[in-house]
């Protein structure tokens, strides 16, 4: 009796789980063809493991929203300063030698010895690259003229550009610094930055690309939705991971189950994504300043007067300190008639130069800038426009298509300088 008993409960348990086995078995054919259709491909492991590495955290929002000053990487050397804008992160990777200012060098000039002609280098990236490779040409030259030694120091940053040179020649002054001879060599950050920013509707007077700095101040509607963007997001992570372990990535079923609980979680983090978006700052004063001009012509012309009223005011502070101001308008590939270009130089340094490009703000603000300089000379300024140094040269000196020329031409850039000034430090003003 006993034994036909346990007989026939080894029985229903056989069947009970045979029909497990069966319905399971029946549930992950029909979840494999359910999956197959939906994805229009039959399911295998390597298509089911291929879904299973896409991240959804969310990092990128939390990227875009607390690194909108390094958008793509672009800038990771790059730190706010409260008077210049930017300037070099002393801890960046791949600089080395940054000063006082945070620019490369030293950036203290006072300590020279009290014989030391001291000679200081304004402007963007052009300038720094003419102290860079070409400083020694300069001090040679001064030196040869003067029978002193010449110290010659970094005051140029990339993208820097007017009223940033002026800004930075106070910051000095104040801080104690004395200038016998300051080189200022701009114009392509004042035609082709100011111009960029032109259509994000950027005040003209402010740094590069300000308000990407300026952004990095997130509005607290805009955290919240990111918090719950990285809370759904670790949710499904955590789903992701679970169904990633075997035995459960090799079931379609549990493949089913997860798409399904991670489409409407993603569905959710969709939501506060679109949340976040519309909180995402706009125009506004915070970031971008006063509006710009209505029109390229009048921001155009803006441009220059700012570049003429810094070059202004440059020329006497430094006057009033005990030194003398050098103005030179850089040369730039994308000034017509500045420099015959052939064909295999045109493919290097020659990029777009219609409307919206640095080349078409060059070409735009180039005549205008020659004919501030005039003004600048009238009034004693001593500005030189080196805007055809090299137009007896057919050789490639350029190295990009923005405004960089190579070592070759720095080396011309910085003998025609310090042969100017040497010129006038000896009582003998070279011609404009």
């Amino acid at each position: 009796m006993g034994g036909g008993s346990h007989r026939a409960r080894t029985a229903r348990g056989g069947a009970a789980v045979l029909a497990l086995v069966v319905g399971w078995s029946l549930a992950e054919a029909g979840a494999w063809a359910g999956l197959s259709i939906v994805d229009r491909a039959p399911l295998t492991s390597s298509r089911a493991g291929a879904r299973l590495e896409r991240p959804a955290t969310g990092d990128d929002l939390v990227r875009a929203a607390f690194g909108r000053m390094d958008p793509g990487g672009a800038r990771p050397w790059q730190v706010v300063h409260p008077y210049l804008g930017f300037v070099v992160d002393p801890d960046a990777e791949g600089w080395q030698g940054i000063g006082t200012y945070g620019l490369p060098g030293s950036g203290r000039i006072a300590a020279s010895a009290d014989d030391d002609l001291r000679v200081a280098l304004f402007g963007g990236s052009v300038a720094m690259a003419v102290w860079a490779e070409a400083s020694p040409v300069i001090a040679r030259i001064l030196g040869e003229a003067t029978g002193r030694p010449v110290r010659v120091e970094n005051f140029a940053l990339s993208a820097y550009k007017q009223p940033q040179q002026l800004v930075l020649l106070n910051l000095a002054l104040v801080r104690g610094e004395r200038f016998d001879v300051v080189i200022n060599l701009d114009g392509f950050n004042e035609a082709a930055l100011a111009y960029d920013g032109y259509a994000s509707g950027l005040d003209p007077v402010y740094p590069f690309r300000w308000n990407e700095r300026a952004e990095t101040t997130v509005d607290p509607r805009a955290l919240r939705s990111l918090a719950r963007v990285v809370e759904l997001g670790e949710r499904r992570e955590g789903l992701r991971g679970l169904v990633a372990r075997p035995p459960w990535r090799y079931s379609p079923l549990c493949h089913l189950a997860w798409r399904v609980a991670d489409s409407t979680l993603e569905r959710l983090q969709a939501e506060w994504r679109s949340r976040w978006a519309a909180a995402a700052p706009g125009r506004s004063f915070r970031t971008h300043g006063l509006a710009p001009p209505e029109t390229e012509e009048d921001l155009f012309s803006l441009e220059v007067e700012l570049w003429e009223r810094s070059s202004r005011l440059m020329h006497s502070l430094v006057e009033a300190s005990g030194g003398r101001y050098y103005h030179f308008l850089q040369p730039n590939q994308y000034d017509e008639g500045a420099k015959p270009i052939g064909p295999e130089e045109a493919t290097l340094v020659l990029g777009p130069a219609g409307p919206g490009t640095g080349g078409w703000a060059v070409r735009r603000v180039y005549p205008r800038l020659s004919a501030a300089g005039r003004r600048l000379q009238a009034d004693g300024v001593r500005f030189r426009n080196l805007r055809r140094i090299f137009v007896d040269h057919p050789e490639t000196l350029y190295v990009d298509d923005c405004c960089h020329p190579g070592r070759d031409g720095l080396r011309l850039l910085a003998s025609r300088m310090a042969r100017v000034v040497a010129r006038d430090l000896s009582g003998h003003p070279a011609s404009p």
